[in-house]
């Protein structure tokens, strides 16, 4: 079954996913993504420390274990497709 993970996004990555130019995302392990899951990427601001209300939901559509590409231990990789934009 399909589970829907929530996760803050920073930029200049979030604008790059926002306009399809980048379509994968380096994550800590810990939330254990599998392929078919959902992602709610919601857009950060650091210099406000506040959402801004720009959220994508994205398809898990592959993901790359650590080991196979010398990431670090406790990250992946997740390749998506956007399904849904959504604004505040």
């Amino acid at each position: 079954m399909a589970t829907t993970h929530e996760q803050l996004c920073l930029n200049p990555a979030f604008t790059e996913m926002w306009y399809y130019r980048r379509t994968f995302s380096f994550r800590e392990h810990g939330r254990n993504f599998n392929v078919g899951d959902f992602v709610e990427l919601c857009e950060y601001d650091s210099y406000s420390s506040s959402y801004t209300g720009r959220k994508l939901l994205v398809l898990v559509t592959y993901v790359t274990p650590s080991l196979v590409y010398c990431l670090k231990d406790d990250y992946i990789v997740f390749s998506f497709k956007i399904i849904k934009h959504l604004m505040k």
